[in-house]
């Protein structure tokens, strides 16, 4: 039965071939057949679907499964773009379907934190700080550190894993490793024997305590945590959390000795000398300060300063504490009284108990040196050979005086100027007295001068001395004269006073007289005999008269600036006529200027003000021009043009100052033209080549014009108002 039965199902499955050949007309073709291939991209293996016909569909497999993740369908592309739809979608192909996941969030994972063990390689987990965090499969976990009281990260160990990708069955695990942070328990002596430092200990952990320190006259007590010694270290119990000093303490012993020497400086040299029977064998307690007591020696003084003093000092457990005192003699300086003599320089420095060397002998002019006394009487003299200085001391030269010792009288004549004296040397004096006794000079006669006693370099009278120095001084003052000055009718001229017998005197400013030119001083009422000053002195009470001569054309006026007529005659207060030293200018390089419009109102038309040409009405038509125009002269005739300016040729000559004087005026036509005659064809006054303004208006042409003189030739005509042209001012006196 069993192997009949393939036979059986074959002869069907032809069977059924040829009938559905006969019902469909068609030739006998088998269908194609494929397999579906089930790609879980990671997931739980799923079978392949063979034998599927071509146009069949293929059935939905059980789903695959995969840790941490949930399964969204399968697709037919890698890129999982393009779903497969069990429903509908037939196979046509071998074709091969991928799985699509999602992944989960909230998949476990742990971290996990070691610290370092107290000795050893070991580590420990803490297990109260195990974290079981969460995260999403497949994503980046990082641990994050934790913070240990004395201890530090090793970010280096060989079995840390600060961060990994999540995995879907939860076992990733993530490890952070702790070192112990190390200390240096340092020993701090107190003076014992030194103990060497314990280093790399690791916190929390214990120390074996060192070998005991020793120290002269103390027993240990052990070691303490403060410096105060009232905290003791257990090393049976404690353990080191920080950087630590311990303390040791001791016990100090009583009775143990001390040494005080004391030195006294020697009389020469550097050295000192131990004073033997005055060295103290002294007992204390050990560690407390002892302090010697400075002895009194006569003449002596502790010297503090001394480098090899130890004043006091800790008593040594040993007994080698040695305290040194040194004492200094007392200095004193030996002065010499020289008595007149030359100068001894004063021995200093002696030392308490010293002799000291004779000096070099002094000199006295006109005596002998007799020794060297320690009294001012001259009684007791001083052995250098033996004699110490013990006190500040004085010695005082002795002398034997000479006669016939010379002296000098000089007599001092006062400069003709300053605050000087002039030796006058043929009148100098050379005489002789007896040294130590009063010589008095006398005065000498001289014209012209009186002694003055009490001139502060005076010396009248004074002792002889014995080198011949003394020099009597006698000072002689010119005598002085007043210079009166008669003017002759001029100015006032003030007197020079206090001119010195044979001085010359200086010109004063020359008087001035309206009409006259100053011709100089002469002595004599007759004028027949003039002073010179650069030569003439005076020698008595002297009278000077002032010369003049009258004015002319071309001579300096009063204000500096040249005359230009003379009307012969002073009439109407005014007889001559002055040019103004200089152009007027304005704001350093402005020398030109118009002569301005008048108008009665502002925007009509201009008008004349009415000025004349002739000789002595240029001031009248200044001041007319003036009145009229005031600080608003118009630069324009145009009546549209309504800009003016107040510095104009008239009012400019009216404002003028120069020399101290202020009474100018622009000059009428014909004196404008004087000007030029007299002065520029003369080549005086500086005027320039170029038109120069007068106070007179050009009538016959209306108001538009006014009358100009050119001063590069003789020509006098009409220039517009508004014409800038040079302004020389000019006065009356």
């Amino acid at each position: 039965m069993k192997t009949r039965l393939p036979i059986i199902v074959l002869a069907l499955s032809l069977s059924v071939f040829l009938l559905g050949t006969a019902l469909s007309g068609c030739s006998l073709v088998s269908p194609d057949v494929y397999t579906v291939t089930f790609d879980s991209n990671g997931g739980s293996a799923v079978a392949p679907a063979e034998g599927i016909k071509e146009g069949d569909p293929v059935s939905e497999p059980t789903a695959p499964t995969k840790d941490g993740y949930s399964f969204e369908g399968w697709y037919t592309d890698t890129g999982l773009t393009s779903s497969w739809d069990f429903s509908s979608d037939t196979v046509t192909e071998a074709t091969t379907l991928y799985a699509k996941w999602s992944a989960s969030t909230g998949t476990a994972y742990t971290v996990e934190h070691y610290q370092q063990d107290v000795s050893g390689d070991g580590y420990t987990k803490v297990t109260a700080d195990t974290q079981n965090l969460q995260g999403t499969t497949g994503e980046t976990a990082t641990a994050t550190e934790k913070s240990y009281t004395g201890f530090s990260e090793n970010t280096t160990h060989t079995d840390r894993v600060a961060s990994g990708t999540i995995a879907g069955d939860g076992s990733l695990v993530l490890k952070l490793y702790y070192d112990r942070n190390t200390y240096t328990v340092s020993y701090n002596e107190n003076g014992g024997s030194s103990v060497t430092d314990t280093t790399d200990v690791r916190y929390g952990a214990m120390i074996s305590a060192p070998t005991a320190p020793t120290k002269d006259g103390y027993s240990f007590e052990g070691w303490y945590t403060d410096a105060g010694l009232t905290s003791s270290w257990d090393f049976s119990s404690d353990t080191v959390t920080e950087a630590t000093t311990l303390y040791a303490k001791w016990s100090a012993s009583t009775g143990t000795a001390y040494t005080v020497d004391h030195y006294q400086q020697d009389v020469s040299g550097d050295g000192y000398s131990k004073v033997t029977a005055d060295t103290q064998n002294l007992q204390g307690t050990t560690g407390e300060t002892a302090t010697a007591t400075a002895k009194s020696y006569t003449g002596f003084s502790e010297n503090t300063t001394h480098t090899d003093r130890v004043a006091s000092g800790t008593i040594a457990g040993d007994g080698s504490l040695v305290l040194k005192l040194y004492y200094d003699r007392n200095t004193f300086t030996v002065s010499y009284d020289e008595n007149g003599g030359s100068s001894v320089t004063d021995t200093t420095d002696v030392r308490y108990g010293a002799k000291i060397t004779a000096p070099t002998a002094p000199t006295k002019d006109g005596y002998s040196f007799e020794g060297w006394y320690s009294d001012a009487g001259l009684t007791t003299a001083w052995d250098f050979s033996s004699d110490t200085v013990t006190e500040a001391t004085t010695l005082y030269a002795k002398w034997s005086a000479s006669t016939g010792t010379a002296y000098t009288v000089e007599h001092y004549q006062q400069d003709v100027s300053g605050d000087g004296y002039s030796k006058v040397t043929v009148d100098t004096q050379n005489l002789q007295g007896t040294t130590g006794e009063t010589a008095t000079a006398t005065a000498k006669s001289y014209t012209g001068f009186s002694e003055n006693t009490t001139h502060t370099d005076r010396v009248a009278s004074g002792t002889i001395a014995g080198n011949g120095s003394l020099v009597l001084k006698l000072y002689y003052d010119r005598n002085t004269f007043t210079v009166s000055y008669d003017e002759n009718g001029g100015s006032s001229v003030t007197d020079t006073t206090d001119v010195r017998y044979g001085a010359k005197i200086t010109a004063p400013t020359a008087p001035t007289k309206i009409g006259y030119s100053f011709e100089g001083w002469y002595t004599d009422t007759g004028l027949t005999s003039s002073w010179d000053f650069s030569s003439d002195t005076v020698i008595i009470a002297t009278t000077l008269y002032a010369k003049w001569e009258e004015l002319t054309v071309g001579d300096l006026g009063p204000a500096g600036g040249y005359i230009f007529y003379d009307k012969g005659s002073y009439t109407d207060w005014w007889r001559y006529l002055e040019a103004a030293p200089a152009d007027v200018v304005l704001d350093g390089g402005n020398n030109t200027h118009n002569f301005g419009y008048y108008r009665t109102a502002s925007g009509g038309a201009s008008t004349l003000v009415g000025t004349a040409t002739g000789i002595g009405t240029g001031k009248k038509n200044t001041e007319d021009l003036v009145s009229s125009m005031g600080t608003t002269a118009y630069i324009s005739n145009a009546t549209s043009t309504t800009t003016t300016t107040g510095d104009y040729a008239a009012r400019l000559c009216d404002t003028h100052e120069a020399e101290g004087y202020s009474d100018w005026f622009l000059p009428s036509k014909d004196e404008l033209n004087l000007m030029y005659q007299n002065l520029k064809v003369k080549n005086l006054g500086g005027f320039s080549d170029i038109v120069y303004w007068s106070s007179s208006e050009y009538s016959a042409s209306g108001e538009k014009f006014a009358w100009g003189q050119y001063f590069g030739g003789m020509y006098q005509g009409e220039y517009y108002r508004s014409n800038e042209y040079r302004v020389r001012p000019a006065r009356a006196f």
